[in-house]
């Protein structure tokens, strides 16, 4: 599995237990909601900044999204 692909089963699961849709994760992280999808499709790799933004939104620590993910290849 990818880092993107790691990164966006994490985002979804953070998401769905905060009680966010993506559109609304979105908008308070000040993010495009199609880019959320995107991220938890893993077709897309965050930037440290947007990191930083969503875990905000979702009231964790940015750790909380990408401890554990593994480098593969």
């Amino acid at each position: 599995m990818t880092v993107a692909e790691q990164f966006g089963r994490r985002l979804r699961a953070k998401r769905r237990w905060a009680g966010h849709s993506q559109e609304s994760l979105a908008k308070a992280a000040g993010v495009h909601r199609a880019y959320v999808g995107y991220l938890e499709n893993g077709r897309r790799e965050p930037r440290i900044g947007t990191v930083l933004k969503l875990a905000n939104a979702l009231g964790v620590e940015a750790g909380e999204l990408v401890n554990g993910i593994r480098v593969t290849g």
